[in-house]
């Protein structure tokens, strides 16, 4: 299901609703984090929060139709909470020294 057209401004009232809510997250299964005003938030939850969709409804990560590149697209830095490079590639073993 595509994720529909919100405004950038609703997607900063979903954040506002998620701070004041003192939702508690569990990170653990979320390889990406979307970064505002410096604090890290899950990027599926907010979208969910911003469209009403359920977070069954649309995928996570960088693919067509996610919610990542939906975020981008609204002027948010969503980065890897493994420090692996942009996109779904793995990050490369550090070499042994």
């Amino acid at each position: 299901m595509a994720i529909p057209d919100v405004s950038r401004d609703d997607v900063v009232a979903a954040i506002a609703l998620f701070d004041s809510k003192g939702i508690e997250y569990r990170w653990d299964a979320n390889k990406f984090s979307l970064v505002f005003n410096g604090r890290p938030y899950p990027p599926k939850l907010i979208v969910s929060m911003a469209t009403g969709l359920p977070v069954s409804a649309f995928s996570g990560g960088d693919g067509g139709g996610a919610a990542n590149p939906w975020l981008r697209r609204r002027g948010f830095d969503v980065v890897r909470r493994d420090g692996a490079p942009e996109g779904n590639a793995k990050r490369a073993p550090e070499p042994n020294q």
